[in-house]
This record gives structure tokens, C-alpha cells and sequence, in this order.
């Protein structure tokens, strides 16, 4: 898409480094379990429709659509394109540390889905990546050039992406669990890197805290990046919206991290943005993220309501139906009288 300097090869060819690679991560909903099959074979992709917002899976890689019931336009897709180790130091700049190595969940197209709606829903997106040793800047300079070589496979890695419906009809949470990171360094950050767009978007805004059940009405700070400045590094933040003519549309939002972790925004074209989460590198064999994803839910009109006793309002239309008969007959009745006496 916009953004890191990646692009994999078709088939299987290891991913190449290029200028502005990107992209970005995730959600999803379902009714049914889902096992991709063989290549051609017909496969039965999930739904779920919380009442306000439908959830999609339109094809069988790790990218996901929210719409609303009321307006479908009103809608905002999110994909997991890159899991890079970031080797970051204190001389960073926007244009983010270094990527050591990456894994892409885009290139795997036999992900396992299965899923409960017991109480709401929930979802689990499994798969087996390859991490590849390779090196480039996480946000390279707007139409930069980087040399192109080949990446280097180092060793599988698991991926588990779990979707649940959470405290509001338009909110989603959202954990990802990867197992079996082969650091290169334990001074490191893993990170995940999302993209977030929606077709009315005309803009960003970067929250320092996260907003606590769904989409606000506001947006909840300034754009983290400009037409100048199209990429940030290092700013505390805890949320990104997706900004329409009527306030925020989408929001990814994403817990406190340990000390050490850091975040990072980029704008892409027609107000799309790539959103990076990283965490440092623990003794444990699975490095969690846990985040939310959410599409901004329309205020419910409450229909007028009569109140009392159904029998009087009955009572009354019925007797002024009688009235109003009664009326025109008899001025009928009244008209033929006067033509007859003519």
C-alpha cells in the first residue's frame, strides 16, 4: 500500500524490499467455522451483524470491513499486512527505527477461522507465517528509492488473531497473539502494522488517550501527521481516528504497553493511515497485543408512540369514520332532493 519499504513476491518467491511498500492489520466476525481449502475451491467466508454494524470477511486473508445497517457507505476496512522487529535508538526519527526482519500474513492463504456467537461473537484467525531476516527504515521518505535484495527466511512463527464483540454495538475487541518470534535482538520492539481506511475519509486525529466505549462524536486530538510531516515516530498515543465531514468515522485504539513499547503514524492516499504498535521483546514465548477496533454508530430515532389505552383510540377512529358516512350521504341524499323539485 503506502508504506515500509516491502513487497513480496508472487508464488513463492521470498518478499523483495521496494520503495513505499505498507500496509496494515485486522478484524473480523463470523457465524461459522471456516478452513480454507485447496486453490478454486468455494469457501464460505463469515459475517456478523451486531444489530448497528455488519462485520465482514471478504476473502480468505486477514482483512476485515465494518459497515453500517442504517448507511452501508458508512463503512471502514482494516488489514494485517506486515509483523516487522524494530531495532529503535535514541537518534530516531519520524521516519521510525530500522526493520531487522518481517513476517507478511497477506502472502499465507490457509488461514483456519472458527468461531462461537454464544452471547455476541467470537473468532479465531490462526495461521503459520515465515519470518524473513532483512533490514530498511519503517517509514522511508516520500518517493525514496531503497536498494532491492532479497529477503531472508529465518524461521516459522505463529500467528492467532482473536475478534470479539465488545462493550458497544460498534465496537470489536481485538487480541493478537505471535508465538515463537525468533529476536534477533532482546532490545528490540515487535511490532504490527495496520491499515485503516474508510471512503469518506478526510483526515486523521491521534488521541494521547483512548477513548473508553466506541467512537465520540469529536475527534480527540490533532492530526499526528501533516502534508510536510506525513509520518511520526514516538508520539505517545493510544488511539487514531479516521475523520469524515461529520466527525470521527473509525477508530483503532490500543491498550498502555509496557515500558519500552512506542507507536507510529503514516498518512496514505485518500485518507487512509498506517497505524504501528510495537512492544519490546519478553522472555515469553507469545508477545500479545490487545487493541479495539470500532465504526461510529448513528443515533437511534425513537419512533413516536402513542401512550394509554388502545380501545378509546379505536373508539374515537371508528366514530369519526360512522360521522364522516353519515355526513356524505345524507348530502347527497340532500342534493337529489333539490334537483327533483327543479
Amino acid at each position: 500500500m503506502f508504506g515500509n519499504g516491502y513487497s513480496p513476491y508472487p508464488a513463492v518467491v521470498p518478499p523483495m524490499l521496494r520503495a513505499r511498500g505498507g500496509a496494515l492489520l485486522l478484524l473480523a466476525v463470523t457465524a461459522v467455522a471456516l478452513v480454507a481449502g485447496p486453490a478454486g475451491a468455494a469457501v464460505t467466508l463469515p459475517s456478523y451483524d451486531t444489530g448497528a454494524v455488519r462485520v465482514t470477511l471478504p476473502s480468505a486473508v486477514p482483512t476485515f470491513e465494518l459497515a453500517q445497517d442504517a448507511n452501508a457507505s458508512i463503512s471502514a476496512t482494516v488489514t494485517l499486512e506486515r509483523i516487522v522487529e524494530l531495532a529503535p535508538t535514541a537518534n530516531d526519527s519520524s521516519d521510525g527505527p530500522e526493520i531487522v526482519a518481517a513476517a507478511f500474513p497477506t502472502d499465507v492463504h490457509t488461514y483456519n477461522v472458527s468461531s462461537v456467537t454464544s452471547g455476541g461473537f467470537e473468532m479465531i484467525l490462526t495461521a503459520t507465517l515465515v519470518a524473513y531476516r532483512t533490514s530498511g527504515v519503517l517509514f522511508p521518505p516520500r518517493n525514496a528509492l531503497s536498494h532491492v535484495e532479497p529477503l531472508v527466511a529465518i524461521a516459522p512463527t505463529s500467528l492467532a488473531v482473536t475478534v470479539a464483540s465488545g462493550s458497544s454495538p460498534g465496537l470489536f475487541d481485538v487480541s493478537t497473539v505471535i508465538t515463537g518470534w525468533p529476536w534477533a535482538s532482546s532490545g528490540d520492539l515487535l511490532a504490527l502494522l495496520w491499515g485503516l481506511s474508510t471512503p469518506i475519509a478526510t483526515g486523521l486525529a491521534g488521541c494521547s488517550s483512548a477513548p473508553s466505549d466506541g467512537v465520540p462524536a469529536s475527534a480527540c486530538g490533532a492530526s499526528p501527521v501533516s502534508t510536510a510531516a506525513p509520518a511520526e515516530w514516538g508520539t505517545p498515543l493510544q488511539a487514531v481516528q479516521e475523520l469524515g465531514s461529520r466527525g470521527p468515522v473509525a477508530q483503532l485504539t490500543w491498550s498502555p504497553g509496557a515500558a519500552g513499547s512506542a507507536a507510529g503514524t503514516e498518512s496514505g492516499p485518500n485518507g487512509s493511515a498506517e497505524v504501528v504498535v510495537g512492544e519490546p521483546a519478553t522472555t515469553a514465548a507469545n508477545e500479545t497485543f490487545a487493541m479495539q477496533y470500532a465504526l461510529t454508530v448513528p443515533n437511534v430515532l425513537v419512533p413516536l408512540v402513542l401512550h394509554g389505552s388502545w380501545v378509546p383510540y379505536l373508539g374515537g377512529l371508528a366514530l369519526a369514520g360512522l360521522l364522516g358516512a353519515a355526513g356524505l350521504v345524507y348530502a347527497r341524499w340532500r342534493d337529489r332532493r333539490a334537483l327533483e323539485s327543479l
